[in-house]
């Protein structure tokens, strides 16, 4: 009798329908008897479900194409120049939180799916089968072991295991208390809010717009797309999605922390700069008949500029004498395309 084997198949066309089929019913993380990273708190299976209808992803994303579209329009018509709030203290106070949030979200989120990974892999070993693994990354309701699984039959529309030792819940759905799986080790609970997490992060082309920057086609259509895989992923337990989450959560905290701490190193930089320049008597000669100091190489060169990107903007920083240097723009790389 041969062992387990793995084996790939095409899904059949009939499954590819839109608008999609509206069973199964995603399945909310379940309510853990203490505080546990998998599941720190429940969430109303109501508004669990009504939030990842597919008329909220499409809607969101069409509105945020077709609205990205008109500002890249009146920036061009304003020639970028920045609006007046991206010069507010305001606005550079929020790209900062924005980023401090976003980052400790992805760290968080990486850390309980890196988390349920270890908890769902059978140990490494030559002897351990490739099935075992498999089993492990495509299976992801029901108790932890090979053959042990929970899945959803599609044409009876039933959920249903193999194994006749494993129960289901009264209502037929996988037994919230079951462990060992994705799922329930926390994709179920993570995956959600960083599928919600794609709606907040379209913050970051309004930020891009609002300094009179273009937003680049790739980022639009990457925000929007991203909005649909993670609702497709998590709507339908797709355990594909597991990787979206892990990966991209994983590049987000590294992506966005780094911009964030070259940024302050770049704020701080400039103002000690100019304190120094300040305490030590420091003097630009002013030239007759003018009210302004010139941009000479002197100012570039004690102050410096910091061309994070190429065509960065570049903001006004007060000199003690009232001359204006040319500066990095803080908060510039708070949004990164994601």
């Amino acid at each position: 009798m041969s062992g387990p084997g793995v084996y790939l198949t095409v899904p059949p066309l009939s499954r590819f329908k839109f608008p999609p089929e509206p069973i199964p019913y995603a399945l909310p993380a379940p309510v853990p008897a203490e505080r546990l990273l998998r599941s720190p708190f429940g969430i109303d299976p109501q508004l669990y479900n009504d939030l990842l209808d597919w008329k909220v992803p499409v809607t969101f994303a069409a509105c945020y194409i077709v609205t990205v579209f008109f500002l890249n329009a009146y920036n061009r018509s304003r020639k970028h120049k920045p609006w007046w709030i991206s010069t507010t203290r305001f606005f550079k106070t929020f790209v900062v939180l924005h980023n401090v949030f976003l980052a400790a979200f992805s760290l968080i989120t990486f850390i309980a799916t890196f988390r349920a990974i270890g908890r769902v892999l059978p140990e490494f070993s030559t002897s351990t089968p490739p099935a075992y693994f498999v089993d492990a990354l495509c299976k992801i309701q029901g108790p932890r072991g090979l053959g042990d699984a929970v899945t959803y039959n599609t044409t009876l529309n039933i959920w249903e295991t193999k194994n006749s030792l494993i129960h289901l819940a009264q209502n037929g759905t996988p037994d919230p208390t079951d462990v060992g799986r994705l799922w329930g080790e926390g994709l179920a609970f993570w995956g959600w809010f960083f599928y919600l997490s794609k709606f907040y992060e379209v913050l970051d082309t309004l930020i891009i717009l609002a300094k009179g920057k273009r937003s680049p086609t790739l980022q639009t259509y990457h925000h929007a797309g991203a909005m649909l895989c993670m609702w497709a992923g998590i709507r339908y337990m797709s355990p594909p999605i597991w990787m979206f989450v892990f990966i991209n959560s994983f590049i987000h905290s590294l992506m966005v922390s780094t911009c964030e701490e070259i940024l302050l190193h770049v704020e701080f930089a400039n103002t000690l700069a100019v304190r120094l320049l300040h305490f030590g008597g420091y003097q630009h000669p002013r030239p007759s008949g003018s009210q302004a100091y010139p941009h000479d190489d002197a100012n570039h060169a004690i102050l410096g500029r910091c061309n994070l990107r190429n065509s960065s903007p570049v903001c006004p920083v007060r000199h003690p004498d009232h001359h204006h240097v040319q500066g990095p723009s803080p908060g510039y790389l708070s949004s990164f395309s994601r």
